[in-house]
């Protein structure tokens, strides 16, 4: 199943603040399925903690055991290194020992590959946004000493001041040949687990 199908569970995920389970679903009980479900997202065995806490509200109880056998059947299909990729890439926060023992060693490499383009990527539109957000700050000022102020800021962070790039200009620059470099490292790992073994 491709990751792209799973980015909302990924997010969820990624943002730790998705509500567990409703009544209604603690009621219905499904747990292999939902255990399956959630090893497809790539979460860890702690999730059914907060299963046990949104469910114990009405006296519920998962079962453990279902949960985990469904989870473990997930986790065989997200556990894999062309998925490692994806997520990481994608931000997904890996937590150690979530994939099988005899996955983790191949999938680690190809999460941590996608993660630092991920992070790269990042950086770089932090950066961009710094100077977009100085750029709507000059066109919204009116002419004045306070306009005057943020148009020094900016040239001496962003554009050329006493012949020297700016401050930004040179994070910048750096932030984009890391960005591309992760990508490039990202794309070439890729290739290889498309390239059949001879």
């Amino acid at each position: 199943m491709p990751l792209t199908r799973l980015l909302p569970a990924l997010l969820c995920l990624a943002l730790s603040a998705c509500a567990s389970l409703n009544e209604a679903e603690c009621r219905r009980g499904d747990w292999q399925a939902l255990g399956q479900k959630e090893g497809l997202a790539g979460y860890a065995a702690q999730r059914l903690d907060d299963h046990r806490k949104a469910c114990g509200k009405y006296a519920i109880q998962p079962d453990s055991a279902l949960w985990e056998n469904g989870r473990q059947q997930g986790l065989k299909q997200f556990c894999t290194p062309h998925n490692a990729v994806e997520a990481g890439y994608r931000g997904y926060y890996y937590t150690t020992g979530t994939c099988p023992a005899d996955m983790e060693a191949a999938f680690l490499p190809g999460w941590r590959i996608g993660n630092d383009a991920w992070r790269a990527e990042r950086e770089l539109e932090q950066l961009r946004q710094r100077i977009r957000n100085m750029e709507l700050d000059l066109a919204r000022l009116k002419p004045g000493p306070q306009r005057d102020a943020v148009e020094r800021e900016y040239r001496y962070s962003v554009g050329i001041w006493g012949g020297m790039p700016g401050m930004f200009s040179s994070q910048l620059s750096l932030a984009e040949h890391n960005a591309w470099r992760a990508r490039e490292r990202m794309w070439d790992y890729q290739r290889k687990l498309a390239t059949p073994a001879s």
